[in-house]
């Protein structure tokens, strides 16, 4: 049997003390799941930090440049810049295929209080399963889960998914999912979804609500041929959840339901299910 994965070239090299060093580096690699791939890099660092420009990924025509440092002196902190250029992505998964290009930059730190991240600027251009990708993102977000969304924009084809706000100590976060061709995003996947999110009041008095509606849904064998969903939530101790949920033509698990109604009115304590 011949090995899962191939080293075609090494080149490794370093110069200097660890007080201040060289370094470079060029791999050429293949195997299961994985193209003929060359990395190469460029970089130079001390006892406390090592930056890399550039950082080259090459596979299939199609390139992925990167520069940015990590810093280890007080607490861990990283800093990047990534340009794609036709980067292949069928050649690292069977599951879709397509083109990338754009650019992002990316920030990471963990002080003592916790984990950040910062992601000022994702461009992302190309195709994603033979239809148009378009993704631009501008967010940030930290290990206590308070997130500001100034942007996100996903299109792919006729799908959208867009949403923009924050979530703290005061939640004003609004998502809206228009996906009329499910198919075209993912194997096995098929039909119609359309949906609002609204989150507002704050992480003490949330108010959360949900619409979803799809047409002729399915996930490989599963199938739903109408789906009705609105939820509506008040509150964190003992809310207020409000549930109307309305499914016509079920087919799951070898299972056929022609008709799903149901209902969920009141405190959660106090649920009667109708």
């Amino acid at each position: 049997t011949s090995a899962p994965y191939r080293l075609d070239h090494l080149d490794l090299e370093a110069e200097g003390s660890l007080d201040d060093y060289r370094t470079t580096l060029d791999l050429a690699v293949s195997g299961q799941g994985l193209p003929a791939s060359r990395l190469t890099l460029e970089g130079h660092g001390d006892r406390s930090r090592f930056a890399w420009a550039p950082l080259t990924l090459s596979a299939e025509g199609g390139t992925l440049n990167g520069r940015g440092h990590v810093d280890w002196s007080s607490a861990l902190a990283v800093e990047s810049e990534v340009t794609l250029d036709a980067l292949p992505v069928g050649a690292f998964t069977d599951a879709v295929d397509g083109t990338l290009n754009g650019e992002a930059r990316i920030a990471f730190d963990m002080p003592a209080q916790g984990w950040r991240l910062r992601v000022p600027d994702l461009a992302i251009d190309g195709t994603l399963q033979d239809r148009p990708l378009h993704l631009d993102a501008q967010l940030e977000g930290n290990s206590q889960m308070q997130w500001v969304i100034d942007r996100l924009d996903l299109r792919q084809g006729h799908n959208r998914l867009s949403a923009t706000g924050s979530i703290g100590q005061r939640l004003d976060l609004s998502g809206r999912l228009d996906a009329p061709r499910l198919a075209s995003l993912w194997p096995g996947l098929g039909g119609a979804l359309q949906g609002d999110l609204q989150a507002q009041g704050s992480l003490d008095a949330p108010r959360v609500s949900l619409d979803l509606n799809g047409e002729s849904l399915r996930f490989q064998t599963q199938q739903v041929q109408t789906l009705s969903l609105q939820a509506r939530s008040e509150g964190l101790d003992d809310p207020r959840v409000d549930v109307d949920l309305d499914v016509e033509g079920l087919d799951a698990g070898g299972q056929r339901v022609e008709t799903l109604a149901a209902t969920l009115d009141g405190r959660l304590s106090r649920h009667t299910l109708a």
